[in-house]
This record gives C-alpha cells, structure tokens and sequence, in this order.
C-alpha cells in the first residue's frame, strides 16, 4: 500500500499561520509537487480555481502575485494557454461543456459525472443561497458555471464557499466528503475582477495561496489522486464588454486572450512548462480524461485539442 505524500513543511506553514507568523510565499510549495510518483490513471479529485479578466502577462511576473508566481516556478505553468470568447459567461461555458453557447440542458462534465458515478460541487464565495441564478454582489452568478444548466440537485451541490478555516468547504475537507470535481469561485472582490482592497493582484494571491494550503495540508491531497489548477477565464483589454462574444480562436494573437494556467499536483515536475496550445476547451478534455471519462464534449472532442495530461505527468 502506498504511503501518504508527506508534506511536512505544508504542516510547519500552517503551525506559524495559527501562531500569528508570516508565512511567506516561498515557503508554500516545496514539497506539494514533484513527489516522483507515478500518476494515477483515474484521479479522486479535481479542484479548479478560476480568477477573472487578467492576461498571462499580468500575473506571471507581477510582484503582487508572489504565491502564483511560486506556485508556476514550483509546479506548472502552461505558457499558451488561451480563453475561448469574450466575455466570461463564454468561457466558464467552454470549460464545463465544450460550447460558448451551451444549451441548458445539454450535456456536461457535471453530468458525465453523475453518469459515471462520481460527484461534482462548486463551492462560491459570498453566494447567499446554494446555486445563486442571479447575482448579489460581490457574488456572481455569470462565473458560477453550475447557473449555467439546468443540474439536477443543484441545491445541494452548488453550495457557498466560507473561509479556509470554516464553512462548507473546510468542512467537507475535514469529513472526506469533498466531490471528485470541484470548482471554487471568488467573488468579484477575491478574484481579480474588481479592486476592493487597494490591490486586485493582491487581494487574489492571497486568496489563493489560503486555499492551496488549505487543500494540499488536506488529508485528501497527502493521500494522493489529487490535482489543482488555477486559470482565468480570459485577458484583459480596454473596452472589453464591448466584445461579448469575440472569438478568441480568431484573434489568439491577442493578449487578452492568452491565460496563464498553473498545474499543481504530486506528479507534476518542479518547474514544470509547456508552450503546447492549449485552451479552455483543452483543460475540459483533460479533466474529462483525467475523471475516467472516455467521450469529449463540444469542442474538446476536436482534433487540434491537445490534453494537458502529458505535459504536466498527470
């Protein structure tokens, strides 16, 4: 039997968090990756973080992101990596059912799952009411793929957020009951979208690395099978609700099209790059690969869409 990925330096960061200390970014990620072990075939669990509106080249290299910036030099870091449309309703769409333009009742990964016999949840902050239609700010209902379809049980699987110590999240992680494919979905001040605190880059980084530790401190992460990504929903450029619905398959030299990706895994190698193109669509494939799911959906399914399975050892 395989032992629990030891992350003893994970456990001294959170010891100094509760103490009061400063815990700084590099000495977040270390150990989370690059264990060397072999890569499972099907994986327990999938949590996927979206931040809002910032291209590659306001993030990677930012010193008010210092977390994600560890995390791409420690983990992986797709470098072509592109948004599927403007704007974000688009690609939240893209990511979950391979089409900018879904039908509310058509297929899904949340329903492959279900059809698979596994679980799938979205745990939104600020959402005052489990699978939110509508918005209530800072909460937005548009960066909630659940509100996208109509999802059986929605109610029980779309829930609210909470902090990394409380809430139904923490709790879930605590009570090994986090579903095998989980979106978690800032709100409009914690991602990116809107400068609440003096620093949008700011304000997300530490959102972030919260949570990362918060899951890769996690009985479930240490046990191995898990894999987390942070990604965007697309670039940024002025005027840019005046685009809804440009293809950013038609403009990928635009920059407000190009994402960073950042891959964090036990197998994925320190240091880990790939300038492959890849795309929302190709982040679906690879989760539906990654879930022991056999049939691509939309646009995942096509032949130019490249899994990112192989670049990161997943």
């Amino acid at each position: 039997m395989r032992k629990p990925i030891v992350l003893c330096l994970a456990a001294l960061v959170a010891l100094v968090a509760l103490a009061g200390g400063r815990v700084t970014a590099a000495q977040a990620l270390p150990s989370v990756c690059g264990t060397g072990l072999a890569h499972p075939t099907t994986y327990k669990h999938i949590i996927v973080i979206v931040h809002e509106n910032h291209s590659l080249e306001h993030v990677i290299g930012n010193a008010n992101a210092p977390y994600m910036n560890t995390a791409a030099r420690s983990c992986g870091l797709a470098t072509n990596y592109h948004s599927t449309a403007h704007l974000s309703y688009y690609d939240y769409s893209a990511m979950t059912s391979g089409l900018n333009y879904p039908s509310r009742t058509g297929p899904t990964i949340f329903s492959q799952l279900i059809n698979n016999g596994r679980g799938w949840g979205v745990y939104s902050q600020a959402q005052p009411s489990n699978c939110l239609m509508h918005d209530a700010y800072p909460y937005e209902s548009g960066h909630n793929p659940a509100t996208h379809y109509s999802l059986a049980n929605c109610s029980l699987r779309a829930k609210a957020l909470g902090s990394p110590t409380s809430g139904p999240l923490d709790s879930d992680l605590r009570a090994g009951r986090v579903p095998a494919y989980t979106y978690i979905v800032p709100d409009k001040c914690h991602d990116m979208h809107d400068n609440c605190y003096g620093n949008a880059v700011l304000t997300a980084d530490r959102f972030t690395q919260a949570w990362v530790q918060r899951i890769t401190q996690s009985k479930m992460y240490q046990a191995g099978g898990t894999a987390i990504f942070i990604t965007w929903d697309e670039g940024w450029k002025p005027n840019m609700n005046a685009l809804n619905g440009w293809d950013c398959f038609q403009h990928l030299s635009d920059a407000s099209c190009h994402v960073a990706t950042i891959v964090i895994s036990p197998y994925t190698p320190h240091g880990a790059r790939s300038s492959t193109f890849f795309s929302h669509y190709a982040l679906l494939k690879t989760h539906e690969q990654m879930m022991g799911i056999g049939t691509y959906l939309g646009h995942a399914n096509d032949a130019r869409t490249i899994s990112m399975r192989s670049a990161f050892h997943l």
